[in-house]
């Protein structure tokens, strides 16, 4: 990314010209943008996938308790507890394999961030140019009005000496009166 700056700068002269690095502005531009909020999300789930694929166990360890009686059915006093303890284990390989995905996945998330942020540069980009055109329309616009209006008076001026004719003070107010609109 180019550091140069873009011009803020407005039509109305009541508004102060400001110049902002691109690189704020794009800075600015993601901190807003929705993609970042994704690409975001997708980072911390491939960092979650590796920590994951670094455990000891395949899934989290569990315990399970059970009790049953026939109460119910027959109440003879049978009762049933069982107590289950389920370690889950990486079968061979497959630590490996979950380890490689989340390292790819994790690339895949770093490389479409990146994507984003550069699509989001461009098109800052071409606003900033949209808007450095427009102001420059603007500048010619405004020196055009002015030149006129020098035009203008000096023919009126020449008018009042003599040296012109009063419809050449007229043709000269309506080309300054036309560019004003």
């Amino acid at each position: 990314m180019h550091d140069r700056p873009l011009a803020a700068t407005s039509p109305e002269p009541s508004l102060a010209a400001e110049r902002v690095p691109l690189r704020v502005a794009l800075d600015a531009a993601w901190q807003r943008a929705v993609v970042a909020r994704e690409a975001e999300g997708q980072l911390r789930r491939t960092d979650a996938e590796r920590l994951a694929s670094q455990s000891l166990w395949a899934a989290p360890p569990s315990l399970t308790l059970s009790h049953r009686n026939d109460r119910l059915q027959s109440n003879d006093g049978a009762r049933e507890t069982e107590l289950g303890v389920a370690l889950p284990l990486w079968l061979p390989g497959q630590r490996d394999a979950h380890q490689g995905v989340s390292a790819a996945a994790s690339a895949q998330a770093a490389s479409a961030e990146q994507a984003a942020r550069l699509q989001l540069a461009g098109e800052l980009r071409e606003q900033a140019w949209a808007w450095a055109s427009l102001a420059a329309e603007v500048a010619q616009a405004e020196g055009q009005v002015q030149s006129l209006q020098r035009l203008a008076d000096d023919v009126g001026r020449r008018v009042r000496a003599g040296e012109l004719a009063r419809a050449d003070a007229l043709a000269a107010q309506a080309e300054h009166l036309a560019a004003g609109t």
